[in-house]
């Protein structure tokens, strides 16, 4: 179930432009969440793919802190992140959280979450680890919404997804430097891009981290093309209770 239009109007009062923040997290800060992202592997991982070709599976790790170590991790995430995201302390906030570990891009998708009664609120990604660190990489932020979890792999041929995404607009295109700065100019990823906008390209760069609303569709750059072997990054999620 989708969530009711009335729910949907609330949750955009909440809304606000992505907040990018620069030098935010110390070396030591990423150290930490580093190791306990490897303490994290000692006890629940598991293997997902999110591209629809084949040839991405068995490349990305997720990773869920559980017990301890979920506990200490939030508890960081509270002190840094609750302070531009509740500042006037009014607000129940619950996070949730995953390290993921890329080989390949991620594809167009949402994390609204599919509980039709949640109140989605903020998320964010933490770049921990970027292989050559040199290398470029985005986390592109889209300016078409979607207030429940998909994944979009070609949205000019799905009617039913259609429905459900605000502001596509199949008349703009991006323009072609601007595609390339992010993705392969292929026929296929044209196709895939199609009928969306870009809102705000975050680069991984250490340190830096960008809180965004939940709704937005989102993706990453093919950042293999520019270079990038592989990157870990802790993102997380919150809703209002």
């Amino acid at each position: 179930m989708h969530k009711s239009k009335e729910l949907v109007e609330r949750i955009k009062k909440y809304e606000s432009k992505p907040i990018l923040l620069e030098n935010f997290f110390s070396s030591e800060d990423l150290d930490e969440f580093i190791f306990w992202f490897q303490e994290s592997l000692k006890h629940k991982n598991f293997n997902t793919t999110r591209m629809e070709d084949a040839s991405t599976q068995d490349n990305d790790t997720t990773s869920i802190p559980e017990g301890d170590i979920k506990n200490k991790v939030i508890a960081k995430l509270s002190e840094k992140v609750s302070p531009w995201i509740n500042k006037d302390g009014q607000r129940n906030l619950e996070f949730e959280i995953a390290f993921h570990a890329n080989k390949k891009a991620y594809g167009i998708h949402t994390d609204s979450g599919y509980d039709p009664e949640e109140i989605i609120y903020k998320q964010g990604i933490i770049p921990l680890v970027i292989k050559p660190e040199a290398a470029t990489t985005h986390t592109v932020l889209l300016d078409q919404k979607c207030y429940h979890s998909s994944s979009f792999p070609c949205v000019s041929e799905d009617e039913q997804a259609q429905q459900y995404i605000e502001h596509l607009n199949f008349s703009n295109v991006i323009a072609d430097e601007e595609f390339k700065k992010y993705w392969h100019d292929s026929e296929l990823r044209r196709k895939q891009m199609f009928g969306f906008s870009i809102c705000h390209p975050f680069e991984w760069k250490l340190g830096n981290t960008i809180i965004w609303d939940r709704a937005h569709i989102h993706c990453s750059s093919d950042f293999q093309a520019t270079g990038a072997q592989y990157k870990l990054g802790l993102m997380w999620i919150s809703r209002i209770l």
